[in-house]
């Protein structure tokens, strides 16, 4: 596998998305990313698209553009995520949002990815698959997989929380996958400290890197669970 030693992008600061929302109500929730201990450490919303098997969220990029040196995170880029309720990571799908139309209204389109997700029963949202018109003029920059406990979230208040495990992989829409942040990963001694979790981080990796390098599974263009 190929390793880069690049600070994760959800250690930085990302505020609420209320700037592009339309309209506030059920539609959103509010999600929490945190650390391994469970100290919270970013909260942003969304729009919340399917809680059934998984749960798949809709969310905008809103920090200034962002350059790393794998990928550019966008002010406005769209992220549809999709956390696991007994897998130990979750993946985001990043989409260029630069050339989303102007007042746009999001509500109407997260009622149509919601009905469109729920026809395909589909478990990692294409955006591709469920808006063909959207995904044409936002195109997919790749995936993004944090491992991670699974996600834990309560459908009454609408607050979701899932603690970070340091490692993460990030997949281009074309070309190799690339390993991230295994220094830090390597920092949390799970291997001796908790062996049962780090096996089965380890072994998510191999069938998620396998997958990745492939381009098939929720990697593919028409993306599955």
């Amino acid at each position: 596998m190929r390793q880069q030693n690049v600070r994760c992008i959800w250690d930085f600061d990302l505020p609420p998305c209320n700037k592009y929302h339309t309209r506030m109500g059920q539609s959103t929730i509010l999600i929490h990313k945190a650390d391994h201990n469970g100290h919270i450490l970013v909260s942003y919303s969304g729009w919340l698209l399917d809680d059934s098997e998984h749960i798949v969220v809709l969310a905008r990029w809103q920090r200034a553009s962002m350059l790393l040196p794998y990928v550019t995170f966008g002010e406005g880029d769209l992220l549809v995520e999709t956390f696991y309720r007994q897998r130990y990571y979750n993946i985001f799908a990043l989409y260029d949002g630069s050339k989303a139309p102007d007042g746009m209204d999001w509500e109407i389109v997260v009622e149509r990815l919601r009905l469109e997700l729920r026809r395909n029963n589909t478990g990692v949202a294409a955006l591709g698959q469920l808006c063909p018109t959207l995904s044409s003029v936002c195109p997919l920059k790749g995936h993004y997989v944090n491992f991670t406990y699974p996600v834990v979230y309560d459908a009454q208040t609408g607050v979701l929380i899932w603690r970070d495990l340091a490692l993460d992989l990030w997949i281009p829409a074309e070309g190799r996958p690339l390993l991230l942040d295994a220094e830090e990963y390597g920092k949390l001694a799970l291997a001796q400290q908790d062996p049962a979790l780090h096996s089965t981080i380890q072994s998510a990796l191999k069938r998620l890197w396998s997958q990745a390098v492939a381009h098939t599974g929720p990697f593919a263009t028409n993306a599955e669970a």
